[in-house]
């Protein structure tokens, strides 16, 4: 039994895909109609109710009048595995656009809408680019960037906050990644000089 529980213990630690991760694999049992039964199985509704909180936000996104709306583009993961099924994204850009942009980010994390305000000014996250030493260029995800831009007030610029050491970033080149810099129009990039994910665990020791 010790052993037994050693193995899935590592293979918990250590999943070989996304879908082995025990929040993808655990599931309740068709036949647990108890009270511990989870509530995502119980009532078949997302655990995170992504289109209630944005709507509590303020965001139309279900009339089609909306700078805003929901795209099912990663129905089965098959976009971008780290993110949820549907998200939010700019109402003009085409789930074409939206995948274009995806294949020029790293781990395909695409910007995505997180937050947004009353007055509409809005926050997306999202990976590098992956620009690379050759300064690669990708139309579609400059394309894409324009249009979170003008969701907001197109007549100001878009302030992207990248939160490495700008040196990070000109390193990360050589992995094939980098920053959107001035091939963005309408964009500034601010460096937050937050060191890797290393130096941040380190510093709470």
């Amino acid at each position: 039994e010790c052993e037994r529980a050693a193995t899935i213990i590592k293979q918990a630690a250590a999943p070989a895909h996304f879908e082995q991760t025990f929040a993808r694999h655990y599931h309740c049992s068709e036949q647990d109609t108890g009270p511990h039964r989870c509530r995502a199985c119980a009532s078949q509704a997302a655990i995170y109710p992504m289109q209630e909180e944005f709507e509590r936000q303020g965001l139309d996104l279900t009339s089609g009048y909306g700078r805003w709306r929901l795209t099912r583009a990663n129905k089965n993961y098959s976009l971008c595995e780290s993110y949820p099924r549907s998200f939010v994204v700019p109402a003009s850009a085409s789930d074409q656009l939206v995948s274009a942009s995806a294949e020029f980010r790293a781990k395909r994390r695409l910007p995505i809408l997180t937050w947004v305000s009353a007055e509409g000014a809005s926050i997306t996250r999202g990976a590098q680019p992956m620009s690379g030493m050759t300064f690669a260029r990708s139309a579609q995800d400059e394309e894409y960037v324009e249009l979170i831009r003008q969701t907001n007030d197109a007549a100001r610029p878009l302030h992207i906050l990248d939160c490495r050491p700008y040196m990070n970033s000109i390193a990360n080149r050589a992995a094939q990644g980098g920053s959107e810099g001035a091939t963005y129009a309408h964009c500034t990039v601010s460096y937050l000089d937050i060191q890797n994910i290393h130096a941040v665990r380190d510093s709470f020791l």
